[in-house]
């Protein structure tokens, strides 16, 4: 048909949207493949966890106001430095925002929580209203294509996003913890060992 007619670029949005979405499965079968080959190196600095929080909720931002799902920062402030590598904190935080507002119905709340520990440690919480997780495939979902059976039937999900970053927080030392019940949310606990923790903070932030 002629030129300029709206289905088209209906169309192109479409395969564009279908060409992000492989790609980023080709990317985390990449991920998983390097962790399962201890291929995966850290490029670690000085980390601003407010800094790149915030960066990660303006990626899911367009998303959630879709929903009308409303995102909030809670974190600690000031805050320190944290010695990580800032790609793989992005791919953590973003992997959990992106999960959180997927599975989070309309009107839903998701919070994010940077804080530090009574030991030192550095905790990041992402809390979401969403449908939740059976407690016995808490374990299973950070496994490798451990779909959770809400996720079976969606076509978005690979069952590889919590396990890549299970694999990230482990290289960095750390851990994940999912605290959830059903119909009524999910939170993520990440934890970063204390001798990750600088005493500087942030300059934003004093």
């Amino acid at each position: 048909g002629p030129l300029g007619q709206k289905c088209y670029r209906d169309y192109a949005n479409d395969i564009l949207n279908s060409g992000k979405h492989l790609l980023s499965v080709v990317d985390d079968v990449l991920d998983v493949s390097k962790v399962e080959a201890g291929s995966i190196e850290l490029r670690e600095t000085e980390c601003d966890l407010i800094d790149l929080a915030a960066s990660c909720l303006r990626m899911v931002k367009s998303r959630a106001v879709e929903k009308g799902v409303t995102l909030s920062d809670l974190s600690e402030r000031p805050l320190p430095l944290l010695f990580a590598d800032p790609v793989r904190l992005k791919q953590i935080i973003n992997n959990l925002l992106t999960n959180a507002v997927k599975f989070t119905p309309d009107k839903g709340s998701i919070t994010i929580c940077t804080h530090t520990s009574d030991t030192g440690q550095m905790i990041v919480e992402i809390s979401d209203t969403g449908v939740g997780i059976n407690p016995t495939e808490l374990k299973k979902v950070l496994e490798p294509f451990g779909l959770r059976k809400k996720q079976a039937n969606n076509a978005d999900s690979t069952g590889l996003g919590l396990s890549i970053v299970n694999s990230m927080m482990q290289l960095h030392g750390g851990s994940i913890e999912l605290v959830s019940s059903l119909g009524v949310g999910t939170t993520a606990l990440l934890t970063f060992p204390s001798n990750r923790v600088l005493q500087t903070t942030s300059p934003t932030e004093g």
